[in-house]
């Protein structure tokens, strides 16, 4: 699915990299579960407002384990 969003708050929240914030914008607006990302200032905080920021091969490891299948997680 993909749905359109435009942010009402913002939140200054990555000093280093002011334009990475925009991403825990849409993020909040958006009441997503994950923010999925490769960036390492936006990896540095791990959660944001209950929001859990991984990296995609950290994502996959968490939706294969929450999803109780076991079998396609490996070591």
């Amino acid at each position: 699915n993909m749905e359109l969003v435009n942010p009402t708050r913002h939140f200054p929240v990555i000093k280093e990299d002011p334009d990475d914030n925009m991403f825990l914008d849409v993020a909040v607006e958006s009441q997503a579960e994950y923010l999925v990302t490769g960036d390492t200032h936006l990896l540095k905080l791990k959660t944001f407002k209950s929001i859990k920021i991984l990296s995609p091969e950290n994502f996959l490891k968490e939706y294969i384990i929450t999803r109780n299948k076991p079998e396609l997680a490996g070591d």
